[in-house]
């Protein structure tokens, strides 16, 4: 643009950064309809119905999901995943129910998973779009070993050497194999003879310093994932260890050794441990039984309660019971005036002889059972002051018609 004198002017930068500014503040209202206008993206809603957060699972987990599409959605498939030390997924099926999908997933089949916290996801995808966020629950792995089975026999140049024999375990928290023999004895006890901390270990050959029958088993163990140990124990085998007749026998069942840290059970202390009052001393001995308090019933103050005292017969003898009754409660007259003050009238008080199977009443009639009875009667009664009224009613309309009656007669 030129200036007074016909020259041109020079643009400032500052000028030309406020044009640049301006410009794309016109561009950004012009694209805001657009942005506004464009529908947001939806995913479809979705829960973990089984299992429930916290649970620990110790085999194949069996999971539920429940799957709402948005509006006009198609959902194509549903994962499950198990995400933790090692991830796992297995897809979904659709269930009985509508939007119901269920699957399992299993953490024994190879290669094992690890014990241990995971996070289960389940995420549903849909025909068209991203698939949406997952929902999570939390959950601990503690899956026990796999149960081996143990072959065991006297070897045959050497009797008192036992050569065992067992198919390894692929774990990947394994901790090792505890080979135990005990003798063929009831008060005999389990040792540990041989420990392979070699998961890939098949096998081992055990020589006994004494010559006789012997139980040997296997115990695989593994971790829990939480600072523990899991066991699994094969089925005990017997070998007859003794060159002069060796052999082998099948002994009687046993229970499954106790994981580390279990305190063995005690004669008369129940599984829980004794029962800790606040008011005990650890180690001062069983807390003494309270005495057991007469029973008493809820109709009466404990002072009012007389209780009947009753001693059975002795067995040597037959001789009778001794019984107490208790004391009858005494009986109010009726002329105590205990009721008088609340009487709308004056009572009167009439005697009413009756025999010892008989009782009075009020109204002056007698039952079955009892005896003497004083009973108040009214001075007036109201049902003679009511027959009276009817009566003289009955007497007034009784003369007005024969009074009409004679009237009648003596017109004719």
């Amino acid at each position: 643009m030129p200036d007074e004198t016909g020259g041109p002017v020079a643009v400032r930068p500052r000028q030309r950064v406020t044009v640049r500014v301006v410009g794309l503040a016109i561009i950004a209202l012009a694209l805001a309809p657009l942005l506004v206008a464009s529908p947001a993206a939806h995913a479809a809603e979705q829960r973990i119905t089984a299992p429930a957060a916290g649970t620990t699972a110790t085999g194949p987990v069996t999971v539920v999901a429940q799957v709402t599409p948005d509006a006009g959605e198609v959902i194509q498939g549903v994962t499950a995943r198990l995400v933790g030390p090692v991830e796992r997924s297995a897809a979904l099926e659709r269930g009985t129910s509508e939007g119901e999908w269920r699957g399992t997933l299993d953490p024994t089949t190879r290669p094992a998973l690890p014990n241990g916290t995971y996070q289960l996801a389940v995420q549903a995808t849909p025909v068209v779009g991203p698939p949406s966020d997952p929902a999570t629950v939390e959950l601990d792995l503690a899956v026990p070993p796999p149960r081996r089975e143990l072959t065991a026999e006297p070897d045959a140049a050497d009797a008192t050497r036992v050569v065992m024999s067992w198919e390894p375990v692929a774990l990947p928290d394994f901790i090792a194999y505890r080979v135990q023999r005990r003798p063929d004895a009831d008060d005999g006890e389990w040792t540990t003879v041989h420990r392979l901390e070699d998961p890939r270990a098949d096998g081992v050959v055990d020589t006994v310093g004494q010559p006789g029958p012997y139980r040997y088993r296997l115990i695989v163990v593994r971790a829990d994932g939480r600072g523990g140990e899991l066991f699994a124990t094969s089925p005990i085998r017997g070998v007859t260890a003794d060159p002069a007749d060796p052999g082998t026998f099948t002994p009687p069942p046993e229970p499954e050794p106790r994981p580390a840290g279990t305190p063995e059970p005690q004669p008369g202390v129940p599984p829980g441990g004794p029962v800790q009052r606040p008011d005990d001393t650890p180690g001062a001995g069983p807390t003494p039984t309270p005495t057991t308090p007469p029973t008493q019933t809820a109709d009466a103050p404990p002072a009012q309660r007389p209780q009947a005292t009753v001693r059975p017969p002795a067995i040597d003898d037959g001789a009778d019971a001794e019984v107490v009754t208790p004391p009858r409660p005494d009986i109010i007259p009726a002329d105590d005036g205990v009721f008088e003050e609340l009487l709308p009238f004056e009572a009167t008080e009439s005697e009413v002889e009756v025999t010892d199977t008989e009782a009075a009443f009020i109204d002056g009639s007698t039952r079955e059972g009892g005896s003497l009875a004083v009973y108040t009667e009214e001075a007036e009664s109201p049902r003679g002051v009511l027959t009276a009224i009817a009566g003289g009613l009955v007497l007034l309309v009784s003369s007005a018609h024969v009074r009409r009656f004679m009237s009648g007669a003596g017109g004719r």
